[in-house]
């Protein structure tokens, strides 16, 4: 079996000792390009990702192509990709490689995520979003790696709700308009938590080959303020501002081009599809989703 580590910024050396001892020829990439991470995962059976669901996002096109087993390993701001796979720390993830090395475990076919659009096709493993889900994730990405593991997704929200402008949003699923307003976000989920944990879509799984599509209506800007801390317990899907469907295919279109951001990552501009990747990772997860 040929195995390689792809090592992201927040990756710890002690980290990678767990699963050289369990694999001693393992390759080791520190950083790479796509590409280059692509050309060595062409030649690879299992993949060992040490980061969060960025380093993840970036190198999924080519995870998919190589068909390579995938091994998340939790070392990034966000991990919730391998949350849900039942992998909550590095310990977790060498303890389910000895189980899959010793034929205790068997790979499971876990559903993506598929962006399009004018510029780029990119896979993503949790989440792509529009609007202030979009803006919350710009606003994270520029604080200090030490805070925005900490807090970051919740401190950009809440700067994002103070200043964004609701967009107008048109979505589509299949033909039928779901949303055409001046609304304030739509998030397209493949898990059920994206953000460090926010419950997004408590419902989601990566195993039931569909997307999970939430979008905030229009509603006062005080009345985002005064919901917000129902996210954090999934209470805000209750709220009639929510809109809330399943769908495998999803269109975005919006008046003025807006930045979609996807797994913590910009990845372009509407207008864009979205539509499942049915059982397209092969990934070692130690609890069904």
């Amino acid at each position: 079996m040929t195995a390689l580590a792809i090592l992201g910024p927040r990756s710890r050396p002690q980290d990678l000792s767990l699963f050289q001892q369990l694999l001693p020829d393992i390759k080791v990439l520190a950083l790479p390009t796509p590409a280059a991470a692509g050309d060595a995962l062409a030649h690879t059976d299992l993949a060992l990702i040490f980061g969060g669901d960025g380093t993840l996002h970036r190198h999924l096109n080519a995870l998919v192509a190589a068909r390579a087993v995938t091994l998340p390993v939790p070392s990034g701001s966000g991990n919730d990709f391998a949350a849900d796979n039942g992998i909550r720390s590095a310990e977790d993830a060498a303890a389910l490689l000895r189980d899959f090395l010793a034929g205790k475990v068997a790979p499971r076919q876990a559903d993506l995520g598929l962006i399009r659009t004018a510029d780029a096709t990119q896979h993503f493993s949790c989440c792509a979003n529009v609007g202030l889900d979009a803006d919350a994730t710009r606003r994270a990405n520029a604080l200090p790696a030490w805070l925005k593991a900490r807090s970051g997704y919740l401190l950009g929200g809440l700067a994002a709700i103070l200043r964004y402008q609701p967009q107008r949003l048109i979505v589509t699923s299949n033909g039928q308009t779901m949303l055409d307003a001046h609304a304030w976000f739509v998030a397209v989920t493949n898990t059920p938590i994206y953000g460090g944990g926010l419950p997004i879509a408590p419902q989601a799984s990566i195993f039931d080959a569909q997307l999970d599509v939430t979008c905030l209506r229009p509603t006062p800007r005080w009345n985002v303020v005064r919901h917000y801390p129902k996210i954090m317990t999934g209470a805000h899907v209750h709220l009639p501002e929510i809109l809330a469907f399943r769908a495998t295919q999803v269109r975005i279109v919006t008046e003025q081009p807006q930045p979609i951001y996807s797994d913590g990552d910009y990845v372009g501009l509407t207008p864009c599809d979205i539509t499942v990747a049915p059982a397209a990772l092969r990934v070692l997860a130690r609890a069904a989703a």
